[in-house]
């Protein structure tokens, strides 16, 4: 019984990580089109776009190595086809989502005092 509860505990948390990921990458997305100032500026497309993309990369994780390669290109294709714009500007808008991300991650990790990639802080 504990075990079975457990599950589904680590169940829900995984459902509401990949819900608040979800959530925020389609933002940054959205935020990064609209800098580009790609015809559809709408939150719900780069939802759409990447909720589409996780479910197929999911998939495609199981692949070693290459499904990693392939699901990104899905999700840049899904993102050009959402958006009907370039290679160019759906690379471009994609990359800087992911720069911002990471800029942001770095923000937090700096404010909670969380070390970068783990290594001990040297006091």
């Amino acid at each position: 019984m504990n075990l079975a509860l457990d599950m589904i505990t680590f169940t829900i948390r995984q459902c509401i990580y990949a819900a608040c990921i979800l959530l925020i990458g389609s933002l940054l997305l959205h935020y990064s089109t609209e800098y580009f100032n790609f015809k559809n500026k709408n939150y719900r497309t780069a939802l759409e776009a990447l909720f589409i993309g996780s479910i197929i990369a999911f998939f495609l994780s199981f692949i070693p190595f290459v499904g990693r390669i392939i699901s990104l290109f899905v999700i840049l294709f899904l993102i050009k086809w959402f958006y009907k714009e370039t290679w160019t500007k759906t690379i471009y808008a994609w990359f800087i989502s992911v720069i911002i991300g990471f800029i942001i991650a770095i923000i937090i990790l700096t404010i909670l005092d969380v070390p970068f990639l783990f290594i001990p802080q040297l006091d």
